[in-house]
């Protein structure tokens, strides 16, 4: 099943493009980075002294105990 898998998975990242924002299905990148990232912006931002409005959605487990309006209506 695996070699399967692996077919499978190398013949749609050739189809379908993953954009680069996707963070947690790109490769060698996770959401911790993305946490980071926020983290350093939330740190600056006041620097500037300009409002600063971010979200951050890990969607991995949301999916699947919300419903998607509700999802939808908060974004």
């Amino acid at each position: 099943m695996k070699i399967y898998e692996r077919l499978v998975d190398s013949k749609l990242r050739e189809l379908v493009p993953i954009s680069q924002v996707q963070w947690g299905f790109m490769p060698e990148r996770s959401t911790t980075d993305a946490i980071f990232i926020t983290r350093q912006v939330m740190e600056k931002y006041p620097e500037k002294r300009k409002p600063c409005y971010l979200a951050f959605l890990d969607l991995e487990k949301a999916f699947y105990r919300l419903a998607r309006a509700v999802i939808w209506n908060a974004l």
